[in-house]
């Protein structure tokens, strides 16, 4: 059995009394599924799982199936593992344990273990997502044109840690254990993490509070720069041409300048009308509707595409207060509310010309947009704590799982040889490597 150089785990620094074999010396079947072109999300027949059942955290999720209808006697029960033999690079391997009585059939894309007596299914399911997320079937993979693949061979080569199979009902009952906080702790924050575009568009509420007289948003544009939308066809990416603006490339935080696709000169000057200068403001107007950003300094002379309307705000409204209201959430409303289309929808022309802006003095505008961007500071901040520690937790994650199978996650009792007082401790010989 020979051991990758992309293998995690240092097999030579293992407990002394735990064992080391290839997979298919600890298992009785591997055997991948079937493949069906005809499936239904009716019910009607058996769910099929495939790639998209087993989660990024290694559990069976049925929350989508496809059901396949057919004779085809290949199941998966109680006590197999489903490991996701064909996938993207990044998500090859990926595997679940199966739990409970449901009948359930499987795809070719996924490969059925059967675990032999001394191995717990739950222990290698765990094992072999831990191998995937650490990235050793990215590296030893076979890359296809869309997809990669584990080949049985391959598989069935594979190290496996073997502790005493009791010892590893007790390393997967303290991986749960942990796992389980850190999911919930980790459930809260993506949960907060979801909040926080709702909580900048309430912020931006703030500015449309008082009695100021609204105007139709094309009467504070510049006069010699009206309301319009940019390059309807940029064509292939020119190195060194003019940068143009694309929705994807709007965020919450601004544009992503340093993803910018760039057109001819010929045909930004055939789009000299639609050409930015620092300080205009920028609304997607079609598919996804409704972003705004605030053109950067080093973006003037770009332009937009037909996809995003360019506002030029007049001396009467400054940039940020504009960008604001229309962030708001009842600028958004009225977007959505005036959208148009079947297969893609978005908001015409003529009615973002007369979407209504509150108007207050620029003094006014000057002090509301303080106060509400002290509010989005921190909401800024708050998202960056939760992302790092997002970030935190997936290590986490895989930390607690390197540590349950190099034998440091569960202590067990170890004789004192001068005194023979049993102490809690780690056995450091090496393990057993059969070839």
């Amino acid at each position: 059995m020979s051991v990758s150089l992309f293998y995690p785990l240092d097999l030579h620094a293992l407990p002394g009394h735990w064992e080391v074999n290839a997979l298919r010396d600890a298992v009785v079947e591997m055997r991948p599924g079937f493949a069906s072109g005809q499936h239904n999300r009716l019910g009607t027949g058996v769910p099929h799982l495939r790639p998209m059942n087993v989660s990024p955290n290694g559990r069976l999720d049925l929350t989508n199936l496809k059901y396949v209808d057919g004779p085809n006697v290949l199941r998966v029960h109680q006590g197999d593992v489903l490991f996701n033999n064909t996938n993207s690079p990044e998500w090859v391997g990926k595997t679940a344990a199966i739990h409970g009585a449901r009948d359930l059939a499987f795809s070719n894309h996924m490969t059925r273990i059967k675990v032999g007596p001394r191995l717990h299914p739950d222990f290698l399911a765990l094992q072999l997502h831990y191998l995937c997320r650490a990235g050793y079937f990215r590296q030893t993979c076979t890359n296809h044109v869309n997809q990669a693949s584990v080949s049985l061979r391959d598989l069935a080569l594979l190290p496996v840690i073997l502790p005493p199979f009791e010892e590893q009902g007790r390393i997967v009952a303290a991986i749960e254990e942990q796992l389980s906080r850190l999911e919930a702790a980790v459930h809260s924050m993506e949960s907060a993490e979801a909040r926080v575009p709702t909580l900048r568009k309430s912020v931006y509420h703030h500015l449309l509070q008082g009695a100021w007289p609204s105007v139709p948003l094309a009467t504070v544009v510049q006069g010699d720069r009206p309301i319009t939308y940019g390059i309807l066809m940029p064509k292939e990416n020119v190195p060194n041409g003019v940068p143009y603006v694309r929705v994807k490339d709007m965020t919450a935080d601004g544009i992503n300048v340093a993803g910018l696709r760039r057109t001819s000169t010929v045909i930004a000057e055939a789009y000299r009308r639609s050409m930015l200068r620092s300080g205009d403001v920028l609304v997607s107007i079609r598919g996804t509707y409704g972003r705004v950003a605030i053109v950067p300094a080093q973006l003037d002379g770009a332009n937009v595409t037909q996809d995003t309307a360019r506002v030029a705000p007049s001396a009467a409204v400054l940039a940020a207060y504009l960008a604001g209201v229309l962030r708001a959430p009842e600028a958004q409303a009225y977007m959505r509310r005036v959208a148009r289309g079947v297969a893609v929808k978005g908001v015409n022309l003529g009615d973002l010309k007369v979407l209504p802006i509150p108007l207050p003095p620029l003094e006014s505008q000057e002090q509301l947009m303080g106060a509400v961007q002290e509010q989005v500071d921190r909401i800024v901040r708050f998202d960056a704590v939760v992302t790092i520690a997002l970030r935190r937790a997936r290590l986490l994650r895989q930390s607690i799982l390197k540590a349950a199978f190099t034998g440091r996650l569960v202590k067990r009792p170890v004789v004192n040889q001068t005194d023979g007082v049993p102490k809690t401790g780690f056995v450091v010989t090496h393990a057993r490597v059969t070839q």
